[in-house]
Parts: structure tokens; C-alpha cells; sequence
């Protein structure tokens, strides 16, 4: 007797391994191999003849192949098999089950496709938190890089590496999610500083701090200052403006520093 499955993802092949009760010892294990075509059906065995004994034993590949592959698109075909019986509050991973054979293509082709997204999605947070920390994207490797392009999605690792290789800043043309971190970041700060000296927080500024793609502060005439590293154009100092005269000999008084500092920080 045999289980019929499909597989919808890539091809397995695995050697599993079963132990023989009779055997010499308790300890007696045996390995059959698993070959499961890509995107096409196979069987599996329930029972196995022991070579040296010629008796047959039950053997569960079915049950284990399940609770391995389940969730990379191998599915299980029983003629019993009820689907409106699933809860539908679960995904359609839990669930890698089909009646037929119609059923299980279309059953392993979307788990197959929640299995390659979940995987892409893991690594662009990977790559989002590296940028947000003021580190560089790795690039994907081995089966990553595969589902990225299964699913058409560009590896942020890569454009990092190809814009590098390019002689530019190491970022790709247009980072949204770089750019509203350092928005969002500079208007915190902007807030936080007025508060401190007493000052009233201008609205009209703080929104147009958060509207512009790298942003870094806000000028002594309110006019928003972009960083030159991060649009990798750099005309001139960002503090050029409000740059502290540093060749005066005499120091300043306490009274004179801090209303230099105020005018600075705008």
C-alpha cells in the first residue's frame, strides 16, 4: 500500500531513516530515500519488506513527510479528506491536505507561495533593521536568494553591493524607509529641543520636517536641510550657515555661549 502526494515547491530528495523491531539488536535502524519531483506527484510507501528477513513492516514516511514538508508545499491526498472542515481563522499552511488531485496542485501552489514569502519577508525586515541601525544589507544567500526571485522582489543586499560596486554611498536610488526613520528621528529631537528651551513648537515646520525625504533639521530661517550623504550629493556643509566663528582668541561668557548655541540649533 501506498500514500499519493504532490509537490508544489522545489524537489526533495532525502533519506529517511526507520528502525526494524526484529532486528538484532533494539537499536537496528534502516534508510529508504525520499524522491519527491518538483511540481509533480509521488508515493509513499506504508509498508516496507525487510531484505534479510523477508517480513513486512509498517513504516509512517506519510505522517513524517507531512509534519517536515507540510509547509513547503508537499501534499497529502485522501479521497476522505473534508476541507470545509478547516478553521478559517488558520492559514492555509496548517492545513496540507487535498481530496484529489486537482485539489492538491492548487492546494500546493499556495502554500508554496506563503512558504516563499515568508522567507522574502524575513529578509527585507533583515535588511530594514541593518539600515536602521546604520549598518549595510546583507545580500542573500542559498535557498533566500532563490525565493526572492521566485516572487519577483529585488534583494536590498544586493542593490547596497551593486551601488557600492558603482562608486555611489552604498544605498539604492530611493530608500523610503531610510529616509522617513531620519524624518521622523530629526523632528523627535527638533521637538524635544524647543520644549527645552521654552520655545512653542511650530507645527507648519515639524510637517514639512516630516515631508521631506532626508531631512536632518530645520534652518535658523525654517528652511529644511537634506543630508548630502544621504542623497549623495554634498554642495556644502549642512551646519555651513550657522558655523561657529573658531578663530576668535577670547573666550565667550556663559550669557553669550548659550545664546550662540540657541541660534544654532535654530
Amino acid at each position: 500500500m501506498s500514500v499519493l502526494f504532490f509537490n508544489a515547491g522545489d524537489k526533495i530528495d532525502e533519506t529517511l531513516s526507520y528502525s526494524i523491531p526484529t532486528g538484532q539488536d533494539a537499536h537496528c535502524i534502516a534508510r529508504w530515500r525520499l524522491l519527491a519531483p518538483q511540481g509533480d506527484f509521488f508515493e509513499v510507501p506504508t509498508e516496507l519488506t525487510v531484505a534479510q528477513t523477508g517480513e513486512t513492516i509498517a513504516v509512517q514516511f506519510s505522517r513524517d513527510i507531512t509534519f517536515k514538508f507540510g509547509k513547503r508545499g508537499v501534499v497529502r491526498i485522501n479521497p476522505e479528506y473534508n476541507a470545509e472542515a478547516e478553521d478559517p481563522d488558520k492559514g492555509v499552511e496548517n492545513f496540507p491536505y487535498a481530496s484529489s488531485r486537482e485539489d492538491a496542485e492548487i492546494r500546493g501552489a499556495e502554500i508554496w507561495a506563503v512558504y516563499l514569502d515568508e522567507i522574502v519577508k524575513s529578509h527585507l525586515a533583515d535588511c530594514d533593521a541593518a539600515r536602521a541601525a546604520g549598518g549595510a544589507p546583507r545580500s542573500a544567500r542559498g535557498f533566500t536568494k532563490r525565493a526572492l526571485k521566485l516572487r519577483g522582489v529585488q534583494d536590498p543586499g544586493e542593490q547596497y553591493y551593486n551601488s557600492l560596486r558603482n562608486g555611489g554611498a552604498g544605498e539604492s536610488k530611493s530608500d523610503p524607509v531610510v529616509a522617513a526613520l531620519q524624518a521622523q528621528n530629526q523632528m523627535i529631537i527638533t521637538m524635544l529641543t524647543a520644549v527645552m528651551q521654552g520655545k512653542a513648537v511650530d507645527p507648519a515646520a515639524l510637517a514639512k520636517l516630516a515631508e521631506t525625504p532626508n531631512a536632518v533639521g530645520v534652518s535658523s530661517k525654517g528652511e529644511v536641510i537634506t543630508s548630502g550623504i544621504a542623497t549623495g550629493e554634498i554642495k556644502k556643509p549642512i551646519s555651513q550657515e550657522n558655523t561657529y566663528d573658531t578663530l576668535k582668541t577670547q573666550p565667550k561668557a556663559k550669557a553669550d555661549r548659550a545664546k550662540d548655541a540657541e541660534k544654532h540649533l535654530g
